[in-house]
């Protein structure tokens, strides 16, 4: 059982690395809204969170999202407004 907590700590360090690399690449998208766009990172699928104005902009985020090196899964909790 000791064994696993630095193994968890690894995976939390990967997770904390690619939430930084997936909010930098929604920022540097071209597209405003998305850099307003929050994440979680577990075990390499990434929760997208947050408000933007249009269907289009929502499936952008993901589609942006899922092209990040080491995603696993895009789970888009963007809401429309």
């Amino acid at each position: 059982m000791i064994a696993a907590a630095p193994r968890r700590r690894v995976e939390n360090e990967r997770d904390n690395l690619l939430r930084q690399q997936v909010l930098s690449t929604l920022g540097s998208s071209g597209y405003v809204p998305l850099a307003r766009l929050d994440c979680h990172v577990r075990d390499g699928v990434i929760e997208l969170t947050g408000k933007v104005p249009s269907f289009y902009l929502k499936q952008m985020a993901q589609a942006v999202v899922a092209k990040v090196d080491n995603v696993r899964g895009v789970q888009n909790y963007v809401l429309v407004q």
